[in-house]
């Protein structure tokens, strides 16, 4: 679904939203995955407190500086995740977004089953790793949906993408993860954030084809006006 010069000018706004953004399976892609990527957002860092004190046996203090070691992280992982993209990928974000879910992955795993008595400041390291490769996704997505997009609705595209992730993504991480804990259990719950990076990173590959191919397109129709 690619818009040419003549339809970009000769169609409504919402003509080329519903066409460019809502029925374009990228955007579509882009914005489920975003959906996952926020549900594992808020899912470790709105529980870790919970987590580490239920499960581990640590205080409230120690809960709460996990949560906000997570946070402090997202500010390296969101450098980070730039410069990988620009320099390592040459503009790919779809193959950064990849690389930094299996981040997630790999330290979201080793967070869920590190045994209890495994020291508090592993347990920190674990949730810092997380914090650092989830937020690179977090900014990548909205990037990605502009470079993707039709230069008239790229705002709306990621705000799309956004919509996604903030409405049912936090929903899901805040009462549906609750819900999970307390009829399921922990084991549970890592078990679906797991599964949910596993499902983010299918939506990117699915991505991947078109995202060269659609950043070229347009740019081209850039520079022809």
């Amino acid at each position: 679904m690619e818009a040419d010069a003549s339809e970009l000018e000769g169609s409504s706004y919402w003509g080329i939203v519903v066409k460019h953004v809502l029925l374009n399976p990228t955007m579509v892609f882009l914005a489920l995955a975003n959906v996952f990527i926020y549900s594992l957002r808020y899912g470790v860092l709105s529980w870790a407190p919970t987590y580490l004190a239920e499960h581990h046996g640590m205080s409230l203090a120690q809960g709460i500086a996990g949560f906000s070691l997570f946070e402090l992280a997202g500010i390296f992982g969101t450098l980070a995740c730039g410069w990988v993209s620009d320099k390592v990928f040459r503009g790919n974000r779809s193959w950064t977004g990849i690389t930094f879910m299996v981040g997630v992955g790999v330290f979201l795993v080793a967070y869920w089953l590190a045994p209890v008595g495994t020291p508090y400041w592993l347990l920190m390291v674990f949730l810092f790793f997380i914090g650092a490769f989830i937020y690179g996704p977090v900014m990548i997505i909205g990037l990605q949906a502009l470079d993707m997009s039709a230069r008239n609705v790229a705002g709306t595209a990621a705000g799309f993408t956004g919509l996604f992730g903030y409405v049912f993504g936090a929903t899901l991480a805040s009462t549906g993860i609750g819900w999970v804990v307390h009829e399921f259990g922990w084991s549970t719950t890592y078990g679906l954030l797991t599964i949910s990076v596993v499902l983010t990173i299918v939506l990117l590959l699915f991505v991947l084809p078109r995202e060269k191919k659609l950043m070229a397109h347009h740019s081209g129709l850039s520079t022809t006006k």
